[in-house]
């Protein structure tokens, strides 16, 4: 568990940095930094001291993954997002198909692959309040 812990000590300092990095340049860049692990953990629960159990089998602990999001204002104008959208809607649960869906509509990529129902940043833009371009 230690371990684990430290990893998760590791990687919250480098997001940081990353945002840190991202901040400083956001006045002039169109920034994006999005993070999502790939897989929980299970670290005794129930006895389960593993991660990648087939979803019907495996324990919250494995399934419910930490997501981050955070956009430059440059950025969030470019995106048409309104400021306080993504906060909006960051209470509600998705999964790792939503990251495929966002990073396609993020770079404007058009593809029938493409569902916007599944695109975060689509619906944030749908969100109470947040129909309206960004200025």
């Amino acid at each position: 568990m230690n371990t684990y812990d430290n990893s998760i000590d590791y990687t919250s300092t480098v997001i940081r940095q990353v945002v840190d990095v991202a901040r400083n340049n956001a006045d002039r860049l169109d920034i994006a930094v999005i993070y999502v692990s790939d897989h929980g953990e299970s670290l005794g629960e129930n006895n389960i001291y593993l991660h990648g159990l087939p979803p019907s089998l495996a324990p919250r602990e494995q399934k419910e993954v930490p997501m981050l999001g955070w956009l430059s204002p440059p950025a969030a104008k470019a995106l048409k997002l309104a400021e306080g959208c993504l906060s909006a809607i960051s209470q509600a649960q998705y999964s790792h198909d939503n990251l495929f869906h966002t990073l396609i509509g993020f770079h404007g990529v058009s593809t029938t692959a493409y569902k916007p129902d599944l695109d975060l940043i689509a619906r944030a833009r749908a969100a109470p309040g947040c129909s309206q371009a960004a200025n």
